[in-house]
């Protein structure tokens, strides 16, 4: 009664067998009480060989099981892929770094005058015994000396007048923040344009120190013009702007300006196309080489571009933020009947005859390409032909006259040289901040539904000070109408505009229509009598009362600079005294005419309406941008 009793209730199982060993061995066991004899656990035994064959199947489907579970959740996923699908989730971007950028000076010879150095040249990173110039053909062997590989963005045209120019003694030194320059050009040679770019160095201090880099600045042509100097001498005087001023003294003894600059990328685009096949079986191809090179983008007449041809100089080598960073990899895929395919953050939005792809890469540097289903984005069948870059990551924030090599047969090319250093490199967000800032993401609210949402998310874009926000409903939609002010009284450029839209799309409602519009700028007409104590100059005070009560300086702002004025604020006269009193050698103030450009009443207070800034440039030549008259006056 007892056995059959045994035998009805089954075999014990232990729950925590999941590995081999322990299969093989519970099996044993079992058939030694079932069937002895059957197998006998000697390797040569045939039994033992069935036994052996279902406990290493076991354990297959043990480790599938314990990676499906792990997998599943944020806080335990150990694939890069499965962190990057949960926190899409959350609406977090997780990216895999991207490209260091570099300014490279290319100097040549008169035989390669106007001749055109072409997008993509390759440019390396020095390696001892070799020349200046290689053949493209020697590119692997540099790089499997340890050369990192540059490529240019964009044509250059190349001149040897260019290879180092002067500044015109007889205009003086450049002082800080100056935004033109005088280029002596005696031979005639100089062929400079607005949108180059030139490098100024202060050739007096020692190379490779912190210091010389320090003074070392990129600027951008935004005016160039051909004149004579008082010797009768050809001179080109140019012009960049204020986002390029330069940012220390410079004389022309010990100034060295460069230009055939052009703006260079880390990454290798390899030279053939790489085979991949796309099935059942393999669903996710995978690429030979890597890391797969990523470049950020910026917008310009509202399209993603590598950099904007009209900006700064400065702002083709701005940092970037991650998640909110335009990032793009640098692949491009065709299959065999030529079509191409575009490479997508994601497919949520493609439709089933999109031909899209996701770029999904692990910690290793491996790289994976995931197609459409046939209903978010259409499926891949047979072969595809994959041209790509390769190289990304920090590892290309070089230091300055690290670049050494350019392969190419253009006649005429001597050196070229990286005045300063590379930046930008981001190496890919890893797992553990994913897991950070993920979850945060999902509790915080993105999107904008009042007026404040929108001036908070707007806030967050760079260089915007100020927003106010006015919402009018148009019969069929809503028009929010944002007035934005700059930092520094930056204009709202079309590049400025564009990038902010693109921002706030995102966030905005459906049947919301964004404007961004120029805040209304109110001329002041000022006049104050002020008093002088004895023992200090007129004109030092004065000097002094116009820096504090103008426009002043971006490092010395003075009452009616920009960043210090707020849209709908209204101007108190009390304020503006305050701020007087407070300069050295000012005695006592008295107003003597206090109102807008314009209006004949004076007041004690200037009311501003919500959309209005006031201004105070105080131009003797044009007075309907701001006036402001200081007299000195005896005791009243």
């Amino acid at each position: 009664m007892s056995e059959s009793q045994d035998n009805r209730s089954g075999p014990e199982l232990d729950y925590l067998t999941r590995d081999f060993a322990s299969f093989r061995r519970l099996m044993l066991d079992r058939l030694a009480s079932l069937s002895p004899g059957a197998a006998t656990g000697h390797p040569a035994d045939l039994g033992t060989t069935l036994v052996e064959v279902l406990a290493s199947a076991a354990d297959e489907l043990s480790l599938y099981q314990d990676a499906v579970i792990t997998e599943s959740y944020l806080t335990t996923a150990r694939l890069r892929t499965s962190v990057r699908r949960h926190a899409r989730l959350l609406d977090y971007a997780m990216h895999d770094g991207w490209n260091a950028r570099v300014w490279v000076s290319v100097c040549v010879t008169a035989s390669a005058d106007g001749a055109i150095l072409p997008q993509g040249t390759v440019l390396l990173t020095r390696v001892e015994g070799q020349p200046a110039v290689v053949f493209p053909q020697e590119i692997p062997s540099l790089r499997s000396r340890g050369a990192l590989v540059f490529e240019t963005t964009h044509d250059l045209s190349l001149r040897k007048a260019h290879n180092q120019l002067r500044l015109d003694p007889s205009a003086g030194a450049l002082a800080p923040l100056a935004q033109s320059a005088v280029l002596l050009d005696a031979s005639s040679e100089l062929a400079l344009t607005v949108g180059d770019v030139l490098i100024f160095e202060d050739s007096a201090e020692p190379a490779a120190t912190a210091v010389a880099l320090s003074r070392r600045h990129p600027v951008r042509l935004t005016s160039v013009e051909v004149t004579q100097n008082a010797a009768g001498q050809r001179v080109v005087r140019i012009g960049f702007g204020a986002a390029d001023a330069l940012p220390f003294a410079l004389t022309a003894e010990r100034a060295r300006i460069v230009g055939n600059v052009v703006l260079a990328d880390h990454g290798y685009s390899l030279p053939d196309a790489e085979e991949l096949t796309h099935s059942e079986d393999r669903k996710r191809p995978q690429l030979t080489l890597g890391p797969l090179t990523w470049q950020t983008l910026v917008m310009s007449a509202g399209q993603p571009v590598l950099f904007d041809p009209s900006a700064a100089a400065s702002s083709a080598m701005s940092g970037t933020d991650g998640p909110e960073t335009l990032l793009r990899p640098v692949i491009s895929l065709s299959d065999e009947d030529g079509a191409s395919w575009q490479a997508r953050r994601d497919l949520l939005r493609s439709g089933m005859h999109d031909r899209d792809f996701v770029v999904e890469s692990e910690d290793d540097g491996r790289t994976f390409l995931r197609f459409g289903d046939g209903a978010n984005g259409q499926r891949a069948t047979g072969r595809l032909l994959a041209r790509y870059r390769i190289g990304c990551g920090t590892v290309g924030n070089i230091g300055a006259e690290s670049l050494g090599h350019i392969a190419s047969a253009l006649p005429g090319l001597v050196s070229i040289r990286n005045p300063l250093p590379a930046v930008g490199g981001c190496d890919p967000e890893s797992i553990e901040q994913v897991r950070l800032l993920a979850p945060h993401r999902f509790q915080t609210q993105e999107r904008a539904v009042s007026s404040d949402d929108y001036i908070r998310i707007a806030k967050r874009y760079p260089t915007v000070r100020d927003v106010l926000v006015s919402r009018r409903y148009t019969g069929s939609y809503y028009t929010i109408s944002l007035t934005v002010v700059r930092r520094g009284g930056l204009a709202l450029d079309q590049r400025f505009r564009d990038g902010l839209l693109a921002h706030l799309d995102r966030f905005r409602m459906a049947g919301h229509v964004l404007r961004i519009v120029d805040p209304v700028l109110i001329p002041l007409d000022l006049k104050l009598l002020v008093g002088i104590a004895s023992g200090h100059f007129r004109s030092d005070v004065l000097s002094s009362l116009y820096a504090a009560l103008g426009p002043g300086s971006t490092d010395a702002p003075g009452f009616f600079h920009p960043d210090r004025q707020t849209l709908g604020q209204p101007v108190y006269l009390s304020q503006l005294v305050r701020e007087a009193m407070q300069v050295r050698g000012v005695t006592w103030v008295e107003p003597v005419r206090f109102r807008r450009y314009g209006e004949s009443s004076d007041r004690d207070v200037l009311p501003m309406h919500p959309c209005e800034l006031p201004r105070v440039e105080n131009l003797a030549t044009d007075k309907t941008r701001g006036t402001l008259e200081l007299l000195i006056g005896g005791r009243p």
